[in-house]
């Protein structure tokens, strides 16, 4: 899908110096996800002071903060990504390895994840090039057995066969966390950027928890409309040195 980006200057009115044309949604995401990696490497080297407005989206903390403590208790030290953007949660382990008593040794984690993107992946391969890492377009089981887990909502919501993808990570990864919205019924929306998202029933994915031998803890159960008690986990809100992230 063609877009456009502007890129000027405000006084008192917009200034536009140029317009840049074409396919250009990840040339926007990899803008927006790598200042968060310059933003959290300035942190975590006492540069700055941590402030919200320095990240583009403070939930990407309490995610991240869950990944950090799953794979601290992952004997095969693996971690797995369903849409990986810039993988950029390896600044934020270092940034928990900053704050927490407990520390992940990068060097020694296999980092995997699957992404459409040609540029996110050629950025990720090239830039942890000193750390185990492994990105494709293609989801191989071989990739994420035995790992933690991990998508966003959203990165779930643009694939189709969400809930097949999402039933096999369950079964074969020893840990994870995701998020992900619901409806009573399956429900497709067209974004202006051009992609569609997927909305899972809340049905077809109570089934794929009633079948799993995993447990699941889980948080905003009102907002999908689920009356019932899930056994079984979404999320996990956690303490790391008196630090907690809402």
């Amino acid at each position: 899908m063609k877009t456009f980006i502007d890129f000027g200057v405000i006084k008192k009115k917009k200034k536009i110096y140029q317009t840049l044309n074409g396919d250009l949604y990840d040339t926007y995401m990899l803008s927006r996800y790598f200042n968060d990696i310059y933003n959290l490497n300035k942190i975590i080297n006492k540069k700055i002071e941590f402030q919200k407005k320095l990240l583009h989206d403070t939930k990407d903390l309490r995610f991240n903060l869950i990944n950090f403590l799953l794979l601290l208790e992952n004997k095969k030290k693996r971690f797995y990504e369903f849409g990986f953007t810039l993988y950029e949660k390896i600044f934020y382990f270092r940034l928990f390895n900053k704050l927490s008593s407990q520390k992940i040794n990068l060097k020694k984690q296999f980092f995997s994840g699957n992404e459409i993107s040609d540029q996110f992946i050629f950025f990720s391969e090239n830039f942890y090039k000193n750390l185990k890492i492994n990105l494709s377009k293609k989801i191989e089981k071989k990739n994420y057995s035995k790992s933690v887990f991990f998508s966003k909502g959203v990165t779930l919501l643009y694939e189709k066969n969400n809930m097949n993808y999402l039933n096999n990570f369950i079964k074969e990864c020893e840990t994870g966390s995701f998020d992900i919205s619901l409806y009573p019924q399956k429900k497709r929306k067209l974004l202006e950027t051009g992609y569609n998202l997927y909305y899972p029933s809340i049905k077809e994915f109570k089934k794929i928890l009633e079948k799993s031998n995993k447990y699941f803890f889980y948080r905003n159960k009102k907002k999908l409309g689920i009356n019932y008690i899930l056994k079984y986990f979404l999320e996990i809100e956690i303490w790391v040195r008196g630090l907690i992230i809402n």
